[in-house]
């Protein structure tokens, strides 16, 4: 998936891939260090174990999105990237409506630039 904070990403998979896919994505461990490579750890085992995955994350540049696709390339699947760019109000709206767990909000501003 790649996409602004707030552009459906995480509906769209529910709606689409939750039922044929496993769904990864570094929300399910807000706490934890080292989240990116412990997404690559854990979808690498996944498609080891012959899994097909989804990764629910803004994914906004090449580069970032890069390890995952070789991940994908070294077990031999295909690899597909869905972009949600819904109109800019729409995603800022959804991010106002949210809290993390620390009770704020989250802007998305760094991703703009990067998108």
């Amino acid at each position: 998936m790649v996409g602004l904070q707030g552009a459906g990403k995480s509906t769209w998979v529910a709606a689409h891939l939750a039922r044929t896919h496993v769904v990864v994505s570094k929300d399910h461990w807000p706490r934890a260090r080292k989240r990116e490579a412990r997404q690559q750890r854990v979808v690498a085992e996944l498609l080891a174990a012959g899994h097909s995955v989804v990764v629910d994350n803004t994914n906004p540049s090449p580069a970032e999105r890069a390890p995952l696709v070789a991940l994908a390339r070294q077990a031999g699947v295909p690899v597909r990237a869905v972009w949600l760019d819904p109109p800019p109000g729409r995603a800022s709206c959804r991010r106002r409506s949210r809290r993390d767990s620390t009770g704020s909000t989250s802007s998305g501003r760094g991703q703009l630039r990067t998108l």
